[in-house]
């Protein structure tokens, strides 16, 4: 089996306990490294202060707090995020600039392939 995210640093950003561990699990199964995971934007910040990330999937309503400063914060140091949603695409999900957005719930496949294909955007770019 080749594993699309073979030693990659994952942050994951997601509220809901269950959807974390899950992606957790799925991240591991592809040989990523997963960062976190963190229920909140001050764990996520915190995590990105002390990990070196290559990627994140971040969720885009923590429990009605926006994740949009850990968007910021992922753009200003030019990391590729997916944005996870329960709402559809809206303003506030197109304004996080993510390289993608997935609708909840997503298939694990559609989430390895569509970081995979953001992460060799990246190291093309």
């Amino acid at each position: 089996m080749i594993q699309k995210l073979k030693g990659k640093r994952i942050l994951i950003l997601e509220d809901e306990f269950v959807v974390a561990i899950s992606l957790e699990a799925v991240l591991v199964d592809e040989g990523a490294i997963p960062i976190g995971p963190a229920a909140n934007c001050s764990e996520a910040l915190t995590l990105l202060d002390a990990h070196t990330v290559d990627a994140a999937v971040i969720d885009v309503n923590l429990g009605g707090e926006l994740s949009t400063s850990v968007a910021e914060r992922l753009r200003l140091a030019s990391i590729p995020f997916v944005v996870t949603t329960g709402y559809g695409e809206n303003n506030t999900v197109s304004a996080m600039g993510g390289h993608a957005v997935l609708d909840k719930p997503y298939l694990p496949e559609v989430l390895i392939d569509t970081l995979a294909g953001i992460l060799a955007g990246a190291s093309t770019a």
